[in-house]
């Protein structure tokens, strides 16, 4: 048995001893005002954090409710991203009748019951420094760096009504704070099982320093080292099968106005529009004429650039 399906199973053995409210999900059961929940496995190939996970709850140390569960697990059985569609796209319309839609009606009640989500992600590509991701939000922001453990944090302008919506943005649109963290590249490996660790451990500090110990977060985020802040200014939509990224773009990589990033269905180089780093590049599997495998990702590479200014003056400019 593969490991990642072993750590699944361990999971979900110890979930049926101390049941969360939801399926695959495991809690402490506190009676408590005060509620984090964790999300591990959002993507079923990103379960690097499952050893941490793991570890954190056989401890059991909370004075506090805490609740986590594995986003996709039919995902993780199957080493796949997502099994009928993304599970981190599906919160604007929870109609539908997906698998993943499906298991998003019964994670959105948990979500909104809780007073700080924690979404645990992977990357891709390789990224040559993990970081935060996130819709802007004050309150989140403030979050973000009072747990710190990484230096980076990407986020994008505030928007209304966006065509898709992540889990993070549905607990944010309902006034709970929310942070989103790539650990680093997918799968298990040793560098995101120990920042899991680490970012779990941070999280109870803050969280029980917030809800116990009435210390405002703003107050614990000013003491701590500022965020170095990127934006996403550019999403290169990925609308060719033949269009393809240059090789070997990592998250984070920096990149020059006008630089050539790939070449399009033609043959013609398509170039970066400003300067900045490059976010979440796809490679996706090709066949033996070049063209990528169906479906085709929506972006091919994302572009952010650093924020120079007030952020909340910046952020709320619409992309």
């Amino acid at each position: 048995m593969e490991r990642h399906i072993e750590l699944l199973n361990e999971f979900l053995n110890i979930s049926t001893k101390s049941p969360g409210s939801i399926p695959s999900s495991w809690s402490n059961q506190i009676e408590s005002q005060n509620h984090l929940v964790v999300a591990a496995c959002t993507h079923g190939n990103e379960y690097g954090s499952l050893p941490a996970i793991l570890k954190w709850i056989k401890s059991n140390s909370f004075d506090f409710r805490v609740t986590v569960f594995i986003g996709n697990p039919e995902a993780v059985k199957k080493n796949t991203r997502f099994v009928e569609e993304d599970l981190n796209r599906v919160y604007t319309d929870l109609s539908r009748n997906s698998l993943e839609s499906q298991r998003a009606k019964e994670i959105a009640p948990l979500i909104q019951d809780a007073n700080l989500f924690l979404d645990l992600h992977q990357t891709i590509e390789p990224t040559l420094s993990p970081f935060y991701i996130f819709r802007y939000d004050k309150t989140s922001a403030h979050w973000a760096r009072a747990i710190g453990c990484v230096t980076e944090f990407v986020t994008k302008p505030i928007l209304s009504n966006p065509e898709t919506m992540t889990q993070n943005e549905f607990a944010t649109s309902h006034g709970v704070p929310s942070l989103t963290i790539e650990l680093g590249p997918k799968g298990l490996n040793r560098s995101s099982e120990l920042l899991a660790d680490k970012v779990l451990s941070r999280t109870v500090e803050v969280f029980r320093s917030v809800y116990l110990d009435k210390v405002p977060i703003a107050d614990i985020s000013k003491k701590s080292p500022a965020l170095s802040m990127f934006k996403i200014t550019h999403q290169e939509s990925f609308d060719h099968p033949q269009k393809a990224l240059k090789k070997g773009l990592k998250n984070l990589d920096p990149c020059n106005k006008g630089e050539s990033l790939g070449k399009d269905e033609n043959g013609k180089e398509f170039y970066a529009p400003r300067d900045g780093v490059i976010l979440f590049p796809k490679y996706p599997e090709r066949d033996s004429k070049g063209s990528a495998h169906l479906p085709l990702p929506h972006k091919i590479y994302v572009l952010a650039e650093v924020v120079t200014s007030d952020p909340e003056l910046e952020l709320k400019l619409k992309e």
